[in-house]
């Protein structure tokens, strides 16, 4: 199949198909990690899935093998990429059925930033041109091979603060109070510098209705 060492190789007794994996030295990058076939000396088959122990951690009999099994591991045919604010951003081989919360599932879940309404799968059309399909319900969502998603990050802007910058001893960000002035702000015996001109301040604010800055004197 899938690797580049094909052949006969001595196990352990209590072996699994990982096992026989790493005896080989691992697979080819296009090999399938989801549909390898185990048969045994009677010629029963089974399918493995190795994102059961890769991913979730599970391992069942199917993994397991006995004196004289063989292993057929194809080619995986259907690869999405998932990348953004996932996780684990990586290429996934998908199973039949699957949709797009099993992609974000295997990328280990969105990261604290993503916007999670914002979902972006990229889709290569006949044209060979790529079509772009917003979606925020990834469980409705069938995705096909060579899909690309993209998961957006929150762009969310800083509200309920103020900014003190110039000659202070401690500028930067402050939590701002409705209920406090200026002066509750700064004290001017003690939060000055040497160098501070206390007569001319500057207050700059930005008007959310107009989208522009503007200005007022103070003196403290």
């Amino acid at each position: 199949g899938a690797t580049d060492r094909a052949g006969s190789y001595r196990v352990g007794s209590q072996a699994s198909v990982l096992n026989a994996l790493s005896a080989i030295g691992g697979l080819k990058s296009n090999a399938s990690l989801r549909y390898i076939e185990v048969s045994n000396n009677s010629g029963n088959k089974s399918m493995v899935d190795l994102y059961k122990p890769l991913i979730y951690g599970e391992i069942d009999s199917s993994m397991h093998l006995s004196d004289g099994s063989s292993i057929l591991i194809p080619a995986a045919e259907n690869i999405i990429t998932v990348y953004g604010e996932v996780n684990r951003p990586a290429k996934y081989e998908l199973m039949a059925g699957e949709r797009l919360d099993s992609a974000i599932e295997f990328a280990l879940g969105f990261t604290p930033n993503a916007d999670q309404s914002s979902i972006v799968v990229r889709r290569r059309n006949v044209q060979g041109k790529y079509d772009v399909i917003s979606t925020s319900d990834p469980s409705n969502f069938q995705l096909k091979n060579g899909d690309i998603i993209l998961v957006n990050k929150i762009q969310g802007d800083d509200q309920g603060f103020i900014v003190f910058e110039g000659a202070l001893r401690n500028p930067g960000l402050y939590t701002y109070n409705n209920s406090l002035g200026f002066r509750d702000y700064i004290d001017s015996s003690l939060d000055l510098l040497d160098n501070a001109y206390p007569v001319f301040i500057v207050r700059k604010s930005f008007n959310q209705n107009t989208k522009s800055w503007f200005f007022n004197n103070y003196t403290l």
